[in-house]
């Protein structure tokens, strides 16, 4: 077995002198991906599951797999369930199991090695195919003997009395997550009604769908979870904007202490009003907000006025996301490129936006005093791409230099690696590219104006050059 590119391990045949070397490297290994991961793990040494069958056919008995390990990532088929105890480590702490093909037998088999094997687990995430009457005893047993558990994500699976219970009995719990999909929507309304009979005093971070109305319930009463300052909010059901608006007017009047905020509004957008600054008005009351993230296919009215409106009104936001999404139906709209200056001006701190922009015909230069210096991550979603040359350079007079540029849906994969063979996306990673050497060399140049370096070829040169060719298979 060797290491490749050098976070993958791929599976070759392995010696019994080569543990020797592997526990070496091994021990260094603190985030691991086993199984048939699908989804990259930038983080995560990856382990495929045909390898799982060497290690176990040649582990010695005496060597135990990543002693250090700490966070363990499993895609969990049932006929590899045998392999997968060598990496349960008592180090680990962070464990993402999905059974992928699960049998009601192995379910209730690997939630016992859980508890049994990881009992100093803190961030538990259990995602299941089978209905929740066919886990909730095993999930009940598993969460009740993890008893240092802070963050609990139970993705596609409704939060019962019994799960609830189980989980009030965590003082230090404070995040728990939970995406329904549609039809669970309304069985869960019961449970969290039960919900919010328990104060959950250390619970900061509180990830939900469910109609408004039983979260408004919820947040109403501040005596439940009187520490919460994150709240996603999914709401999958249809929704009108006046309902909408007295949701976020209840919301702010009662959780001032809000520092993130993700609402996704997947709605019919031809049988509701557009979203506008006005609906979501009250938002801009909570000033200690330092990651807004409204996600909607709603048709957007926002123009460039209105964004500077939000953005005066929000002096301490960090991440910023105002995105049409086009997965469920309608034509995204975005603001203009020169929106981006807005940010500059009121939020001058940002590092991170996901908007979509309209392609412009021309870019203006950008003051000196324009500058977003911050800025980490630029996510443009599907924008349409145009006049590539001047946008490189718009951007590079903007931008931090060490700002990534994403394309694509960020609901899935890294954007930067997502729709290779699409032609806008091999036009957007060209211009991600050519960003980072641009802005980069714009760097260089002043430096240079200052003396710090050997004088180079001014930038701002590239303005006059022939359009840029480029073969994307080289990037």
């Amino acid at each position: 077995m060797r290491l490749c590119r050098p976070k993958q391990f791929r599976s070759v045949e392995i010696s019994s002198e080569s543990w020797e070397h592997l526990a070496h490297y091994a021990r260094r290994v603190r985030t691991l991906a086993v199984g048939n991961i699908v989804e990259v793990h930038r983080d995560h040494a990856v382990l495929a599951a045909t390898t799982l069958h060497s290690m176990s056919a040649t582990r010695p008995p005496h060597v135990q797999l990543f002693p250090n390990l700490q966070k363990l990532s499993i895609s969990g088929s049932a006929s590899h369930s045998l392999y997968y105890f060598p990496f349960f480590s008592p180090s680990i702490i962070n464990l993402e199991f999905k059974f992928s093909d699960e049998t009601p037998q192995f379910t209730e088999y690997m939630l016992r090695e859980i508890r049994s094997r990881l009992p100093n687990l803190r961030d538990l995430t259990l995602s299941f195919k089978r209905a929740v009457s066919e886990v909730e005893d095993g999930v009940v047993t598993c969460i009740d003997g993890l008893r240092h558990l802070r963050h609990v994500c139970l993705p596609r699976l409704h939060l019962t009395t019994r799960i609830l219970a189980a989980l009030s009995k965590f003082p230090d719990l404070v995040k728990i997550s939970t995406i329904y999909s549609e039809p669970m929507v309304g069985q869960v309304s019961a449970s969290l009604l039960w919900f919010q009979t328990e104060t959950f005093d250390n619970l900061s971070s509180f990830a939900i769908a469910s109609p408004l109305e039983t979260i408004a319930m919820m947040l109403a009463d501040k005596k439940w979870a009187p520490q919460l300052t994150e709240l996603e909010i999914t709401v999958p059901a249809l929704v009108d904007m006046e309902s909408l608006r007295q949701f976020l007017d209840l919301m702010a009047r009662s959780r001032t202490n809000l520092s993130l905020l993700r609402l996704d509004l997947f709605n019919p957008a031809s049988r509701t009003a557009p979203l506008s600054i006005e609906t979501i008005r009250p938002v801009l009351e909570l000033t200690n907000i330092h990651v807004l993230d409204i996600r909607h296919n709603l048709p957007p009215t926002i123009d460039c006025d209105e964004l500077a409106n939000i953005l005066s009104c929000l002096p301490n936001i960090d991440h910023f996301t105002l995105c049409h999404d086009v997965v469920h139906g309608s034509p995204q709209i975005g603001l203009p490129w020169t929106s981006l200056e807005l940010f500059a001006l009121y939020a001058p701190r940002i590092q991170s936006i996901r908007m979509y922009f309209q392609p412009s015909q021309s870019f203006k230069p950008v003051e000196q005093s324009s500058r977003l210096e911050s800025i980490k991550l630029l996510d443009v979603g599907s924008s349409t791409l145009k006049n590539e040359t001047q946008l490189v350079i718009y951007l590079a007079d903007l931008c931090s230099s060490s700002m990534q540029i994403h394309w694509g849906d960020s609901s899935k994969t890294p954007l930067s690696n997502a729709g290779r063979a699409n032609p806008t996306a091999n036009g957007w990673s060209a211009v991600a590219v050519l960003f980072s050497a641009v802005a980069n060399m714009r760097d260089r140049t002043e430096a240079n104006a200052m003396g710090k370096m050997p004088r180079t070829v001014g930038w701002r040169q590239l303005e006059q050059a022939p359009a840029w060719e480029i073969d994307d298979s080289e990037i």
